[in-house]
């Protein structure tokens, strides 16, 4: 590819990376053999004193390094988030629920009072806790059905929508950046 900084990270639509280009999937490469692309990166993506790490972009989008107004820093090299997320009743904005109830006797049993009866017989099965018929025993409707208390719910997808593409990376054959 014309025109390339050594170093350089670009979106590339191929099945494969071109020539003196490789994937960034957080490789190691050694130094001696990339002697110029590790002046340039160091071990900021991993490594050790022989080898050191491409930038590991696969399921992940890169930002911007440093801070802005309102935001956290953000330090070269470093990797945050999470593709899923579990969340807790804490994290919920505050809400009611509301249940009308009436005194009638469409066949369950006892649903006088304005309390949820209990279903004694057919479909569906029998509930074991949220309905009563007894108002000593009655439990508010949110404990048991809407906000389980316990083990976390499973996590739900917190990623933003995306098309899969490679990130590849300048290795060999690119100009070298000169520093300002």
């Amino acid at each position: 590819m014309a025109d390339a900084y050594l170093g350089e990270i670009r979106l590339f639509a191929g099945s494969y990376a071109p020539q003196n280009w490789l994937f960034c999937n957080g490789q190691s490469l050694p130094i001696a053999q990339y002697e110029a692309l590790y002046s340039i990166m160091g071990n900021t993506y991993g490594g050790d004193a022989q080898n050191f790490n491409l930038p590991n972009l696969a399921g992940s989008i890169p930002i911007g390094q440093g801070a802005g107004p309102g935001l956290t820093p953000r330090n070269l090299g470093q990797a945050a988030g999470s593709a899923t997320v579990n969340l807790t009743a804490n994290q919920l904005p505050a809400h009611t629920h509301s249940v009308i109830a009436q005194d009638s006797s469409q066949g369950l049993s006892d649903p006088a009072n304005h309390y949820w009866a209990t279903l004694t017989s057919g479909r569906p099965p029998a509930p074991k806790s949220l309905y009563t018929n007894n108002v000593s025993t009655l439990q508010p409707l949110h404990n048991t059905a809407l906000l389980p208390t316990g083990s976390p719910s499973a996590a739900h997808n917190n990623m933003q929508p995306y098309v899969a593409i490679y990130y590849i990376i300048c290795v060999e054959q690119g100009e070298y950046p000169v520093r300002p």
